[in-house]
């Protein structure tokens, strides 16, 4: 059986869907209920369309049988492309129809608008009147095939004879005949002789009785009938002549009736010829067409396509050489460390073909670090996912992993039980000693998420923690599907590295100079694609002459890959599997410059001017599948640094750009500069980009060039079905004149449905005419624009005018009809705007930098934007209600002097109920708007996606997302609001958020508990920075009611309360505390007003707490009963003992009151954190004890497994627990200056030990019994080294498990301790304050000892200069890290060792850095960050700027925008966002 080529496959059913989409367009044309439909009865063509709207659908039947069987049957492949053709050609008679629809339409309303056109349909009745007479008598004698049948015709053998004797029959009087006259040209009966049939097919006549038996027996001998047939030659187009002469243009009363008959005459002849030719050509191709597929079905063997792995495979886990990748690399390396749960970490690559997904997973998989770590996978699963194979391949690497230096070999060859596979599996995993690395290479949507699960179950069997599946993908959609972590977006290689591969791939070890210029040019066209580098590299090696590399650049690099497979077919593969209707709008982003920002809704709008898309949802769906598909780029970009405002845009951007341009051709075209070599006369979306055709001189004017526009005429004049005509660039009023007079000339305004000008140059104003436009939908202009003839605009839907002005006039009734969106952006002299309540279809409203316009009248709109509207002070609507229903997105921003607008007035006054206000509304922006009031409360509903209000007089600041997430205030916020209640914050409305944030409300007092008690998802509150709430003393009402209350439950889902610098009372806090039934996390900080902390236990209730009086601690020498003001007092409740898992105190003056032993009541607490707490700590803390044992002694909680301490001010610390049972494995203690001594007996689970500048600290007790311990960081402690060699003499074994250690001072090397760190993997050295130029002898000699180190780094070492000496020595060395080290200038002479693998430097000197990379091979790794490079990941603080900047990587001029913006919105963010 042949095996068919998978693009042969693609290409053959994209040419059914073309014709299939093309036969919904024309058909969805020619509804009954149109108004086309309504007209073309109206002046006599209903018949022809009738025939031609059945063939189109006979048509459609066939094509849908096809069924890809075209593929190796070239005859039917012709067929099917002839068809194609025909499909567009019908699809512009119906458009050129349509037009004559439209220009009737505006003819009549200009000369009498009560006088309807004869032959016109009116009251929804057909009316044909005698000039629909007319068009039969001129019809042709010999009747047109098929032009003048209502299309539903049965099979019957005979037809009425009387009915061909004139030729010609009505529309009521035509009988069903029988199909195979469609065959023959009937030749009525003249003086007597008998009527003949001529065949079409051989130009044989018969005689011909009115029967049709004659005629079949006919078509049976005729072997001709498929040849004789030649191809229709290309018609002109119906709109020429409509727009060159045919219209009426004399209005006069006297000479109307002759006008319409001679159009009637000129141009109804016209449209039933060129319908007649399309309809018969339809009908010989249909036959033709059901015959090949005979013959195809009459061999179904002939022909297979093989549907299994149809790609070439290109996986494999074996290294190669990787360039530019190492922040790629070393994310995901950090991510797969970070995982450390149950659940198998699952971390997808994703991104276009080409771009290097399965290189980086490769360089991942083979890093040494993972190699040691994990036992890695690696399986190719392609574009048909075998699940039995994928299994098997799995299993067979863990079984062989499992029997590892054993004989014994398990095989799971020719299994193909599915279900033993997934057993066997389970069972070899859960045996395995390493946890796992699993790469699945080339994952597609064929994996469903049934698969999905089984895989993962078995693999879930594993007894480690930690295990990772890394899958590269294609599609984002998959990517997000399959991942439990974001993504790694792999996006094109850098200039840098993109050009160290090219140069590796196509010179090798030849560096030839003269070659480096063109190489360096031909680099740059393939948009850092490592894929497209290769292939190209390959093509140029073939002819290593500089001629060829010339010409390659000459005849375009992207059209010279284009036969030899690798990027191109990859990107085709990936293309042909898009609907034909993302094809389409792919292809149209492509006539728009490289890197080109689309904003969604005008993206949207063009694809909906073009035919590609029927609604909004449709085109934002469709927008989606083009990001998922990774052909376009979601980017973010910044618009207000202060308070990090964005928008969405998106873009295609390099390798996707070119190679939508490559397929492009038969339908869209661009002419950028002088580099359009050929327009086909079937474009139809044609852009013209002259960024480079036209240059300033040194007096500031624009140079002409006169070469560049004569090819631009000669280009328009030759696509006469123009649906797009897009002008981009700088250009001046005299290109102006010369764009108006093609514009008028030579572009047919028949079809053209979008026009967008953007002068990105000249302010001048440009005057343009756009009479007989009646198609066009979309008009675009970025440039000052006065536009005549905007009474014939009927279909305008959507209008963009920037830095325009004088183009609106008078809204004409034509525009009321249909415009649905203006966008009026920098119209300096427009002063008042006219009623845009006439507007019925208007639905999105959008002004922008309007400086003098004061009054606005709108109507019932779903979208409506206002920005920087200085002077505009009243907004109205004649009907509130219909506006308040219809309305979805709201923004006004910076209309200092607005004071009306109709909906923020209260409900009342609006006659709207207050349930029903702006319930529609997704979106809700007011901001800089100090004279607006808004009178009813925020949200107006749940189903709100974002909500941001600044600067509102009578509202706090307030953010609001889908995500659930809400901010209440900010730092600096000037509002006076002292109580948020329900008449500021609809909490019923906020029943589903997540989390809320109040921050920075200085005059806020109280926050509604009864709107608290209604947030009932809320897991997250913070109250930050607002110094006066809840800080009153808790009235008796709330004492008894709140607290006593068991039906109140404020917020039965909170898991984490978090306050910080507030005046909030502890008995505020109580009452709160004591209603929580899940809190988890609990953070104070700076609350100056809570002074104690008490557990509730038996001896003390709530009652008697509250009622107690205040105890002054004056004249109480020893403080012991001394006890806080009852307002003062945070007691937590018994209610949150179960659930409290997470405590953090910082910067508190508060006491523990209760016995010191009850701290260990907290039995669920797993992290505590006491931050520069002195009396907190003293007050759980035994000290002064007559036995010194008991001294520093605090009782924990036995769940404790965190323990962090700053600035505790004891001299001894010993933590205990009860019974001695402890699950302590971290212990943090900073800043204790004052310690003397740690005592760590009772922590013998301990795993992590940190003791950070801790100068007085000259004893440790209990260190022996730390034999868990793996982690050690010890910092600015200078008596411990002392300690620790004191400890070793005495004989015991320190830390025999220690695994890493991280230290500040070398001497830590020379104590006997470090002879036994026999696991000892990795020693960090970071030395900041040290002026020591080298390690000594001794201390060199000590860390020979460490012959089981794998890692050694040096950090943040200023003042060494030398390395150790003995460093090649180290046996089992396998990775060095030096790091913001300036003073290393060389490696020691010695050299490495042998083993090394890795090797990093990171703001080292250049001479060291340089000297490292020439040792870089292919086993030793190096990664070298250069000291004047910033890196992304030490911005981790401006974590959302970095976030937008390097998002916009692939996109120049959007890089060059944030290059600013980024070294601006630092500091911005700096000084706004503290």
């Amino acid at each position: 059986m042949a095996q068919i080529d998978l693009m042969e496959v693609a290409e053959a059913t994209a040419v059914e869907s073309a014709i299939l989409w093309q036969v919904q367009t024309i058909l969805e044309a020619l509804l009954p209920t149109g108004e086309l439909d309504a007209w073309l009865h109206g002046v006599g063509l209903a018949g022809a369309i009738g025939e031609l709207k059945s063939e189109v659908e006979r048509m459609e039947t066939v094509v849908n049988g096809v069924k890809g069987r075209a593929v190796g049957n070239k005859p039917l492949a012709r067929s099917l492309a002839r068809v194609k053709e025909l499909m567009y050609d019908a699809d512009d008679v119906v458009d050129e129809l349509d037009y004559c629809r439209l220009q009737h339409q505006v003819e009549r309303d200009m000369i009498a608008p009560s006088v309807e056109l004869e032959g016109m349909v009116g009251g929804g009745a057909e009316q044909v009147d005698a000039s629909v007479n007319t068009v039969a008598m001129l019809a042709p004698a010999t009747e047109p095939e098929g032009m003048v049948g209502d299309g539903d015709r049965n099979r019957a053998e005979q037809a009425d004879p009387s009915a061909n004797s004139t030729g010609t029959l009505s529309n009521s009087g035509r009988k069903n005949r029988s199909e195979v006259r469609d065959y023959f040209q009937i030749i009525p009966s003249v003086n007597e002789e008998p009527a003949k049939a001529k065949c079409n097919c051989c130009g044989r006549e018969l005689t011909w009785g009115h029967g049709t038996s004659a005629l079949h027996k006919h078509l049976k001998s005729c072997n001709k009938k498929r040849s004789a047939i030649e191809e229709t030659p290309n018609r002109p187009s119906v709109g020429d002549s409509v727009q060159n002469g045919a219209t009426i243009s004399t209005y006069d009363s006297e000479g109307r009736k002759r006008m319409r008959i001679e159009y009637n005459v000129a141009a109804t002849t016209h449209f039933l010829k060129s319908i007649q030719e399309i309809v018969l050509e339809l009908r010989r191709i249909r036959h033709d067409v059901i015959e090949y597929l005979k013959d195809s079905i009459a061999r179904p063997d002939q022909y297979q396509i093989n549907n299994s792995d149809t790609r070439v495979r290109t996986s494999s886990s074996l290294p190669g050489k990787v360039y530019g990748r190492d922040v790629e690399k070393d994310e995901i390396i950090t991510a797969i460390k970070a995982a450390k749960s149950d659940n198998i970490t699952v971390l997808p690559i994703v991104g276009i073909p080409g771009v290097g997904k399965t290189a980086l997973a490769k360089l991942v998989y083979n890093a040494p670090r993972v190699e040691r770590k994990f036992e890695r996978i690696w399986v190719w699963v392609s574009n048909i996912f075998d699940e039995v194979r994928v299994t098997r391949q799995i299993l067979d690497v863990v079984a062989l992993a499992n029997h590892e230096g054993s004989r014994k070999r398990e095989s799971y060859e020719g299994v193909s039980n599915y279900s033993k596979l997934l057993e066997a599996l389970k069972k070899h995993i859960a045996c395995l000693s390493k946890k796992f690395l699993l790469v699945l290479d080339d994952v597609y949507d064929c994996m469903d998420n049934s698969q999905w699960k089984d895989l993962i179950d078995a693999l879930g069997s594993s007894c480690r923690k930690g295990n990772v599946i890394i899958v590269t993908v294609r599609n984002l959609a998959v990517a997000k599907r399959l991942g439990t972590i974001e993504p790694v977006k792999l996006r094109a290689l850098e200039i840098d590295g993109f050009w160290l591969l090219f140069k590796a791939c196509a010179f090798g070890d030849n560096q030839c100079k003269e070659h480096l210029d063109i190489g360096r040019q031909i680099a740059t066209k393939l948009n850092g694609n490592p894929l497209a580098a290769e292939n190209a590299a390959d093509m140029l090696r073939e002819q290593p002459g500089l001629h060829h590399w010339k010409n390659v650049m000459k005849n375009g690099v992207w059209e010279s890959l284009q036969f030899r497979g690798g990027i191109v077919t990859a990107l085709k593969i990936s293309y042909y599997q898009l609907p034909y209707n993302l094809q389409q709008c792919l292809l149209f982003c492509s006539i728009f410059p490289n890197g080109y920002l689309f904003h969604i809704d005008n993206l949207v709008h063009m694809w909906i001017s073009s035919g590609f898309v029927k609604s909004v949802e449709a085109g934002q769906d469709y927008l989606n599948a083009l990001v998922n598909s990774g052909f376009l780029e979601q980017v973010i970009i910044i618009t207000d640094f202060i308070t990090l405002g964005h928008k969405k845009c998106y873009v295609m951007c390099g390798v996707m750009h070119e190679f939508a341009r490559l397929v492009s051709r038969a339908e869209f075209a661009t002419m950028d500069g002088l580099e359009c070599k050929e327009v086909l006369p079937t474009v139809r979306h044609f852009s013209i980009l002259i960024d480079s055709m036209y240059y300033k001189d040194e007096r500031g004017f624009i140079l002409r060039n006169g070469k560049f526009e004569e090819k631009l005429m000669s280009m328009i004049s030759s696509v006469r079905s123009l649906r797009t005509l897009i002008l981009i660039g700088h250009y001046d009023s005299l290109f102006s004149r010369s764009f108006h007079t093609f514009m008028c000339s030579l572009v047919n305004c028949t079809h053209l449905r979008y026009l967008k000008l953007e002068n990105k140059g000249s302010s001048e104003a440009w005057r343009i005419s756009l009479s007989n436009f009646y198609h066009l939908e979309v008009l675009d202009v970025g440039q000052p624009l006065i536009v005549d003839g905007t009474s014939d605009l009927v279909s305008m839907r959507n209008l963009i005018l920037t830095k325009g002005w004088g183009a609106f006039g008078a809204c004409s009734p034509a525009w009321s009809a249909c415009l649905q969106k203006i966008h009026l952006e920098d119209c300096d002299g427009w002063t008042i705007l006219p009623s845009l309540e006439s507007l019925s279809s208007l639905t999105k409203l959008k002004l922008r930098n309007m400086p003098e316009v004061a009054e606005l009248s709108i109507p019932s709109l779903e979208e409506l934007v206002l920005i920087d509207m200085p002077k505009l002070e009243r907004c109205s609507s004649s009907s509130v209600r219909d506006l308040n229903c219809s309305l979805r997105v709201l923004e006004i921003r910076r209309c200092c002097v607005l004071t009306v607008f109709p909906l923020f007035q209260s409900c009342e006054k609006c006659e709207i109920e207050q349930h029903s206000w702006l319930l529609h509304v997704s979106e809700l922006t007011i901001e800089d708007c100090p004279y607006l009031i808004v009178s009813n409360p925020l949200p107006p509903s749940s189903s709100l996606c974002k909500l941001s209000i600044t600067k509102v007089s009578t509202l706090p600041k307030m953010e609001g997302s889908s995500n659930g997430e809400y901010i209440i205030g900010s730092y600096g916020d000037p509002s006076t609001i002292d109580f948020l209640d329900d008449k500021i914050l609809s909490f019923h409305n906020l029943r589903t958020i997540s989390q809320l944030q109040i921050v920075g409300c200085n005059n806020l007092l109280s926050v509604s508990l009864e709107g608290l008690k209604q947030l009932v998802c809320l897991k997250r509150l913070e109250i930050w920075s607002c110094q006066t709430i809840f800080s009153s003393d808790v009235s008796s009402t709330h004492t008894h009611e709140y607290m006593t209350s068991t039906n109140f439950d404020a917020s039965p889902s909170l898991e984490c309360l978090s306050i910080s610098n507030c005046g909030i009372t502890g008995q505020w806090l109580s009452v709160i505390l004591q209603h929580v039934r899940a809190l988890e996390t609990l953070d104070l900080g700076m609350c100056e007003q809570i002074t104690g902390l008490l557990i509730q236990g038996k001896e003390n209730t709530l009652s008697n707490l509250t009622s107690a009086p205040c105890v002054s601690s004056q004249g109480n020498p020893d403080g012991a009963s001394t006890r806080p003001c009852p307002n003062k007092l945070l007691w937590i409740p018994s209610n949150l003992i179960p659930s409290l898992k997470k405590m953090s105190i910082e910067f508190c003056k508060l006491k523990f009151l209760g016995n010191k032993e009850c701290f260990s009541g907290f039995t669920s607490l797993e992290e505590l954190r006491i931050v520069e707490c002195p009396e907190l700590i003293s007050s759980l803390v035994r000290e002064d004890e007559i036995d010194d044992q008991a001294n520093g002694r605090w009782l924990l909680p036995c769940s404790l497994r965190i323990l962090d301490i700053e600035d505790a001010s004891l001299e001894t610390l010993q933590p205990c627990f009860p019974e001695d049972l402890t699950r302590l494995t971290a212990l943090k203690v900073w800043k204790n200056h004052a310690m003397k001594s740690l005592q760590l007996h009772s922590c013998t689970e301990l795993e992590e030990l940190t003791i950070r500048y801790c100068k007085s600290l000259d004893a440790l007790e209990g260190f022996q019994s730390l034999r868990g311990l793996r982690y050690l960081k010890v910092f600015g402690c200078p008596g411990l080294p002392r300690c620790l060699k004191s400890l070793s003499t005495q004989g015991y074994e320190l830390f025999p498990r220690l695994e890493r250690l991280r230290i500040d001072d070398p001497s830590f090397l020379t104590t006997p301790f470090c002879e036994h760190l026999t696991s000892l993997q990795c020693l960090q050295l970071v030395n900041e304050c040290t002026d020591a130029a080298g390690l000594t002898c001794e201390q060199e000699a000590a860390l020979q000892l460490l012959t089981s180190l794998q890692e050694l780094g040096f950090h943040h070492c200023f003042k060494l200069s030398d390395l150790p000496v003995g460093l090649h020595s180290h046996p089992s060395l396998k990775r060095l890290e030096i790091t913001y080290s300036p003073s290393i200038s060389r490696l020691p002479e010695r050299g490495l060792p042998p083993s090394l693998e890795e090797l990093e430097v990171h703001k080292c000197s250049e001479k060291l850095s340089e000297q490292c990379r020439k040792l870089a091979t292919s086993k030793l790794k190096h990664t070298f960050v250069p000291a004047q490079q910033v890196s992304p990941h030490r911005l981790g603080r401006f974590s959302v700027l970095h976030r937008l900047y390097f998002t916009c990587k692939p996109c120049p001029h959007v890089l060059v925008l944030l290059n600013t913006v980024f070294v601006i919105g630092l500091t911005g963010y700096m000084k706004f966002r503290g």
